[in-house]
């Protein structure tokens, strides 16, 4: 769970269940610093605290692209990426916007992009793993619920504009096929057209 408020990161819990034992980690924002404490079946494990403007959290999940979709304008600020064991680890991030809408991030473990669509809602995640790349794509979506969170309208903006000048979708049926030769009637051989 990560809990925005007026635009603002404000806390987070994560919770891992694996082998019948609990770890927990929850965030929270108080006096400008964040503290972030860990507890394994209940017990107490640490408490870690850092002054750097914590903007979301990643776990590996498509929703750190959505959060900073809303939140979030081109420039750099700083994330709590969680590791094994709910370790965490604070990062820079860097966000770059296309003239398209796609939101290109530079992060610590590599590069990562998004695109959305008009309504908000996630098209497509490219997220690179060393040599490797993982891409989450959206391919149906309920059309009761259809979209995602509105887009701040600077980014809207980008997306619409880049959508309307967009040249038209070709057709993606195959060419039609070609008429057959007919075959001669004076018993010569058969011509190409």
């Amino acid at each position: 769970m990560q809990r925005i408020v007026d635009g603002q990161f404000e806390r987070f819990e994560v919770r891992a269940i694996s082998g019948g034992h609990e770890l927990r980690s929850r965030g929270l924002q108080v006096g400008g610093s964040w503290r972030v404490e860990r507890r394994g079946d209940g017990a107490f494990i640490d408490t870690k605290a850092t002054k750097e403007a914590i903007v979301a959290l990643d776990v590996d999940s498509v929703t750190t692209a959505m959060l900073l979709a809303h939140t979030q304008k081109a420039g750099r600020f700083f994330v709590l990426r969680m590791h094994e064991g709910l370790e965490s680890e604070v990062g820079r991030w860097d966000l770059a916007l296309e003239e398209d809408g796609d939101h290109w991030l530079r992060t610590p473990s590599g590069l990562r992009a998004a695109r959305f669509d008009a309504s908000g809602a996630l098209e497509t995640e490219w997220v690179q793993l060393g040599s490797g790349n993982l891409v989450t794509q959206t391919k149906t979506k309920d059309q009761a619920q259809a979209g995602g969170l509105p887009l701040p309208p600077e980014k809207l903006a980008l997306l619409t504009q880049a959508q309307s000048a967009a040249p038209a979708p070709q057709s993606s049926a195959p060419p039609p096929v070609p008429a057959p030769v007919p075959a001669p009637t004076d018993g010569s051989e058969p011509r190409e057209r």
